[in-house]
């Protein structure tokens, strides 16, 4: 018996949050929250290095969450053909 989980392929994004934050209507929104609000920060700024970031840790957590699964998944398909096994 083979078992197989297939290749590994990328995780493929439609957006990213750098250029959700990049369009107008997103800047419009933040400056009427900012007006309402009084908030510090009246304008998006270090778009790039803020949401960089929050793009990467968002792909981090995902392919840890899949190899855990896998991981899981594995152990699970050992133990019942141990089980087998025994009988």
């Amino acid at each position: 018996m083979i078992i197989s989980f297939g290749k590994n392929s990328p995780i493929r994004y439609k957006f990213t949050l750098v250029e959700w934050a990049h369009r107008k209507d997103v800047q419009e929104a933040w400056k009427e929250l900012a007006a309402k609000y009084d908030l510090l920060d009246k304008e998006f700024r270090d778009i790039e290095r803020i949401f960089s970031f929050t793009d990467a840790a968002l792909s981090w957590s995902q392919s840890i969450y899949f190899r855990y699964v896998s991981a899981v998944l594995f152990l699970s398909v050992v133990k019942v053909l141990c089980a087998e096994a025994k009988r």
